[in-house]
């Protein structure tokens, strides 16, 4: 009868939509106001991904509609208080609002979660905005942009205190001072597994299996221990000099030293006929070691991320299969030095990044080399330009050492050929004039060698005693 009044409606249940159903509102009261028109509240039975059931109160239920009729739909609207404890997910709490509509398949939430971190001494995590579509089976939190519940920026990464040498892990967590120095981020979506008690963060090429360039976070709940893996300039600036890094960082909880397994691929200026000369004289050196293996699944993984795309990557492992030589795409500059596996620690006490130990020569020039060789390195961050020194070893006992700081690389090896060929570079060749500004190189005193050399050496005795 048109212009009845029905009676108002006690425990009952809502379908949204009716067709598919998706929603189930229970202990609902409504009114119904018309063909297209209710009001009322209820409850969603909600279950995360344990089997947990939570109950969600929406304390309006109601019909949006226009004068369009494909625009009627039902909706609700619910808060989760702080008194819920409510769970997403096992390892994810939420409180804020909720959201239904009929045209939609999943639920929505607009509010601020925590992850459930086991100890917050070993990374830090705190509230942060969440505003998505939720899956109950597969909790995907976005963190490719995360904010905080102030709407501070959030990082998943590794950190360094600027006015210490301390070193830090976050996980969706804010920095302890907005200036630290974030080595390693990566973004993308955050996903616990329970099997492993680990939180990962990656983006979503690497969780569908395709080909990614991401960078990707994980954090062990049970351990402690954060592991980086991707790609990083561990916020090292050398000015006219290009560096980067791809492979693994980790920071166990029992061991307060950041370790990293990594690919380095450094870049400065060297006139065309001292690269020459020194690319034959390492060829020289090396020729007797060990090779290293270009297509190793490491290797690959490592020089993808530099190379930063797989049709780049196709390119570089054809001219490698075809010619032997190691040669960027052509979009990309060719680094002078590429060198694999290897092994990079932060040294707290002298706040500096130290390699040292054998590693693989890949390639200089573009050109590959592929042998394993003795390698001392040391990478100090500092208030203004960074800097750089590096020591490789051949065979008998033949040397080169690279030193590099205030726009200026300084070499010297054990090779008359090559010190020669330095010292009598033109001056006009010396240097090279960028919109940076001027890169030149020179020959490096004995002094500067042995101070490295030796320093290095104590060092690794010091460890070897430990």
């Amino acid at each position: 009868i048109e212009g009845a009044k029905i009676k108002t409606l006690e425990n009952a249940e809502i379908l949204m939509d009716s067709s598919r159903q998706q929603f189930r509102i229970v202990d609902a009261t409504v009114d119904i106001l018309g063909r297209y028109d209710l009001r009322g509240h209820g409850h969603l039975d909600y279950r995360n991904r344990s089997g947990q059931l939570q109950r969600i109160p929406f304390q309006e239920i109601g019909v949006h509609k226009t004068s369009r009729s494909d625009t009627i739909y039902t909706y609700a609207r619910g808060v989760v208080l702080d008194t819920l404890n409510f769970e997403l997910d096992p390892q994810v709490l939420y409180k804020g609002e909720v959201q239904l509509h009929s045209r939609e398949e999943l639920m929505r939430v607009d509010g601020i979660a925590r992850l459930k971190i086991a100890d917050s001494t070993a990374v830090r995590s705190g509230w942060f905005r969440m505003v998505q579509p939720i899956d109950p089976e597969n909790i995907a939190v976005d963190a490719y942009t995360p904010v905080g519940a102030d709407r501070d920026s959030l990082h998943t990464g590794f950190h360094r205190q600027v006015d210490s040498t301390n070193v830090y892990a976050t996980l969706l967590g804010n920095k302890q001072t907005y200036m630290d120095k974030s080595i390693f981020l990566a973004r993308g979506q955050m996903k616990y597994d329970g099997a492993t008690s680990t939180y990962t963060v990656a983006d979503s090429n690497y969780y569908n299996g395709r080909f990614s360039t991401g960078n990707i976070f994980r954090y062990n709940n049970t351990t402690g221990d954060a592991v980086g893996e991707g790609i990083t300039n561990l916020d090292l600036n050398f000015g006219l000099a290009t560096f980067s890094a791809s492979g693994i960082i980790e920071k166990k909880f029992a061991d307060t030293v950041l370790r990293m397994d990594m690919m380095l691929a450094l870049d400065f200026y060297l006139s065309s006929a001292v690269k020459e000369v020194l690319y034959n004289d390492l060829l020289n050196y090396t020729f007797n070691n060990r090779d290293i293996d270009p297509f190793h699944a490491t290797f690959q993984k490592n020089l993808g991320r530099i190379v930063g795309d797989s049709a780049g990557m196709a390119q570089v492992n054809l001219g490698l299969t075809q010619t032997g030589v190691l040669t960027m795409p052509k979009r990309q500059a060719t680094p002078l030095l590429i060198l694999s596996d290897v092994k990079v620690f932060w040294e707290e006490e002298s706040g500096t990044y130290l390699v040292m130990g054998d590693c693989g020569l890949a390639s200089f020039d573009g050109k590959a080399i592929g042998k394993r060789i003795k390698i001392y390195m040391e990478l100090g961050p500092r208030r203004s330009e960074d800097y750089f020194n590096l020591y490789l070893e051949g065979t008998n006992r033949n040397w080169y050492f690279f030193n590099y700081q205030n726009k200026k690389v300084s070499l010297l090896t054990s090779s008359v050929n090559v010190n020669y060929h330095i010292n009598n570079t033109k001056p006009k060749d010396r240097a090279i004039r960028t919109n940076e500004g001027q890169i030149q190189f020179g020959i490096a005193t004995q002094f500067q060698r042995d101070r490295f050399y030796n320093q290095m050496l104590y060092i690794e005795q010091m460890m070897k005693g430990m």
